[in-house]
């Protein structure tokens, strides 16, 4: 499985920021990950996603996570 739970605030009409939280996993594995994100942020076709914060897992391997995303518009 994997879901994400996001909310936020529209800022200076140009993108959403707010917290977020990841969950991932399988019958053997599980990840949490708590962070912030910034997301629809556009530059011409380009809109971008950015999140970071902090994971846990079941091989207990915490830390920072990062994450980056771009999506390119036809139109």
């Amino acid at each position: 499985y994997w879901t994400r739970i996001a909310g936020g605030w529209w800022l200076f009409d140009s993108f959403w920021s707010g917290p977020e939280i990841v969950l991932s996993g399988d019958d053997v594995y599980r990840r949490m990950a708590f962070g912030l994100h910034v997301t629809a942020l556009r530059f011409g076709r380009l809109e971008w996603g950015l999140a970071g914060g902090w994971a846990i897992d079941s091989d207990s391997r915490d830390g920072f996570y990062g994450r980056l995303g771009v999506t390119w518009a036809a139109r």
